[in-house]
């Protein structure tokens, strides 16, 4: 059971981006994709596409080569996340997620035009000013062509208009990324280093339900930041710490009736917190929660529901249009020894794009193992918003 707990969180992973199923027929006509028609994927969420589907080989990941491009597979997601702080402390939250979501099915005849779209690629770029308490987020969709999208395996580059995510192939998995994005009053030009090692998940690993997942996964649970973050006419030498979550292949995803919440918390002790909440709209099935720790040293033990209490205690409401969001939580594990508060850094970081959801910095403070522990992190809250924005 622990190790479906495991599997279940690393599924959660791909989050919002994980709407980009294999669902899109290759198209006609070689135009750059609308915000629309990424929402128009998800008419066909629960459809099944064999056509679009690649075995896994099996057998270990291999490191930085897997933290690259894998385009066979039909989506592909690569999350960064991270607070950093100013020279005088001023402290900020930032995003970056690129998706890629392949337009064609294997076998397919080869499209030799380098304007050719074989991969559709949706960017986000989010930042959080915690001292001024403003959200900022802008979005990018392309497709693969000259200046416009496409990407590299080894060394991994992936580019959105002037968008870029890059690893510099070096000897092991502790190889360093930059990530360089920008748009209105808002730059970002990061290095993050690993910290710790990386956590696969493996093709073979069991589902419990029809063998192998379909799907595979790693994540880098802290990495150090390090460089500028300009918002107007401010520019900051920042640095502090972030993750990386990585998957590719067919991802299992909620849908329907399904709300869904993920937390991901760095505590200052070392301890990495993940949470995975699972409820339905209607309330027919209690919430299942599941919580992973990853300790310093590396090891990974996963509680379930009867071994925890994860208790939201305050709503705050959208100004679009009154959609409550659970945003202040108290997190309880006893054979942990561990009780945190959990509230957002600022309150307003609702997603309001191709789809709509909150996705924002938190704060965390409370006890572990007897002694005080502050943190902090992210939490993604899918399902609250009934319908999805759609710019007029």
């Amino acid at each position: 059971m622990r190790k479906r707990s495991v599997y279940l969180v690393a599924a959660s992973i791909l989050v919002i981006g994980l709407m980009l199923l294999p669902l899109a027929e290759t198209p006609t006509v070689d135009t750059p994709p609308e915000p629309a028609q990424i929402i128009s994927l998800l008419d066909a969420l629960e459809a099944t596409d064999a056509r679009r589907r690649v075995p896994f080989p099996t057998g270990p990941l291999a490191f930085p080569t897997d933290h690259g491009t894998h385009t066979d597979q039909s989506l592909e997601t690569w999350q960064f996340a991270g607070r950093v702080s100013a020279g005088d402390g001023r402290p900020f939250g930032f995003r970056l997620n690129l998706y890629r979501l392949r337009l064609i099915a294997p076998g397919a005849s080869p499209r030799p035009s380098a304007w050719a779209a074989r991969h559709l690629y949706w960017a986000q770029l989010a930042v959080t000013d915690v001292r001024d308490q403003t959200f900022q987020l802008f979005e990018r969709y392309s497709r693969d062509g000259p200046s416009l999208a496409g990407m590299k395996p080894a060394p991994l580059r992936l580019v959105v208009d002037d968008w870029r995510i890059e690893l510099p192939q070096g000897p092991t998995e502790q190889a360093s990324f930059r990530l360089r994005a920008g748009e209105g009053p808002v730059e970002l030009d990061l290095v993050l280093a690993p910290v710790t090692g990386v956590q696969p998940l493996s093709a073979d690993a069991p589902s419990g339900n029809d063998g192998p997942q379909p799907f595979r996964a790693s994540r880098l649970t802290r990495m150090e930041a390090r460089g500028i973050l300009a918002i107007g006419a401010q520019r900051h030498d920042v640095g502090g710490s972030g993750w990386l979550e990585h998957a590719w292949g067919d991802i299992p995803l909620p849908v329907g009736q399904v709300v869904w919440s993920r937390f991901n918390l760095q505590l200052d002790d070392g301890t990495d917190v993940a949470i995975f909440q699972l409820r339905r709209r209607d309330g027919s099935r209690p919430p299942t929660v599941t919580l992973v720790l990853t300790a310093p040293d590396g090891k990974v033990r996963a509680y379930e529901d009867a071994a925890l209490s994860f208790q939201a205690l305050r709503e705050w409401r959208s100004p679009v249009d009154g959609t409550p969001y659970p945003l202040e939580w108290r997190l309880t594990v006893p054979t942990a020894e561990m009780t945190l508060d959990i509230r957002p850094a600022v309150q307003d970081q609702e997603v309001v794009g191709a789809l709509r959801y909150w996705s924002g910095q938190l704060r965390a403070t409370g006890q572990r193992r007897g002694e005080a522990v502050e943190g902090w992190g992210f939490a993604d809250l899918f399902g609250y918003a009934a319908t999805a924005h759609r710019s007029s």
